[in-house]
């Protein structure tokens, strides 16, 4: 039986902590580096939202966005998970509430390509590499035209 990714997570943090780099954990485990950074990435959670995570009461996608937040984002989705009165937002939802609502701020990243790239990464990960490839291949017009896209899907 694999354990789980926070399990996997405190194997990895001992072994990069030891010296061993992601690609090297990475090899050891037969993950991609993503993947192990992805894993690595439960670090930023508070441990409660790990414990809720390891013990199958919030999914997958919701800590994936849940990474992207910050402590205060993460205990004021700890207030909404705890208020049975509230709605609390799981799966995707959590990425439409830490960046505000139904839209990403274009203005922030608009003319930065580096931080429309970080932006764009931190969005779609691994799920849509071509697009990730083409931002770090450096093209503004397409950044422009697929920001203006995301920013509907939100």
């Amino acid at each position: 039986m694999q354990p789980d990714e926070v399990s996997q997570r405190e194997a990895f943090v001992a072994l990069v902590k030891a010296g061993r780099s992601v690609e090297e954990v990475a090899d050891s485990f037969g993950f991609e580096p993503r993947a192990v950074e992805r894993i690595l990435a439960l670090g930023n959670l508070l441990p409660r939202i790990r414990t809720l995570y390891r013990g199958g009461e919030i999914d997958a996608g919701t800590v994936r966005h849940l990474t992207l937040a910050s402590k205060s984002q993460q205990k004021a989705w700890l207030a909404l998970f705890d208020d049975e009165g509230a709605s609390c937002p799981t799966g995707h939802q959590p990425k439409a509430w830490l960046f505000g609502g139904t839209a990403i701020a274009v203005k922030l990243v608009s003319g930065n390509l580096a931080l429309s790239t970080t932006l764009l990464q931190a969005l779609f990960r691994k799920d849509d590499q071509q697009l990730v490839d083409q931002v770090e291949h450096g093209t503004q017009r397409y950044v422009g035209q697929h920001l203006r896209l995301i920013s509907r899907c939100f």
